[in-house]
């Protein structure tokens, strides 16, 4: 129990830095936000001693554009090695969605925060690139300060 109240005090101050005033899971243990247009959501796992997931969903191709596909590897590749996300489809292969999880023992407002706002970072620029067919030819890249360039 203490850790439910953990996490929901984690989150509302997750979400009062952000500008949302009053931010709770719904009876699920989820909550969905919008960001730039990218959908978010936050879920706690069935016990307290889970983990906070964040799922954003990045964008939607066709199951047979190859060079999204490739783009998209590409992209899933650099977010798992830097520990941002893990990149999945849907069961159809159209839905891009990007996972990510953090321990209930080490979320703080400021790393959620900051997790998510990269996420949604990344995830605003994939769904550009990839809407736009503007494909780097070098393929996503991490520049010599750490930053993720998809």
């Amino acid at each position: 129990m203490a850790r439910e109240s953990f996490l929901s005090r984690v989150i509302a101050e997750f979400g009062r830095a952000l500008g949302f005033a009053d931010l709770k899971l719904d009876e699920q243990g989820r909550r969905t936000l919008y960001f730039d247009d990218c959908e978010v959501t936050l879920t706690v796992g069935a016990k307290p001693t889970d983990v906070l997931w964040v799922h954003v969903l990045i964008t939607q191709i066709r199951p047979d554009d190859r060079e999204a596909l490739i783009y998209l590897l590409q992209v899933g590749e650099v977010l798992w090695s830097k520990n941002l996300m893990t990149v999945g489809l849907d069961q159809a292969g159209e839905l891009v969605h990007g996972f990510s999880m953090l321990p209930a023992v080490h979320v703080n407002a400021e790393r959620l925060k900051a997790l998510v706002l990269e996420m949604v970072r990344v995830a605003v620029e994939v769904n550009r690139r990839v809407s736009s067919r503007d494909f780097p030819t070098s393929g996503p890249v991490v520049d010599p300060g750490g930053m993720i360039r998809v």
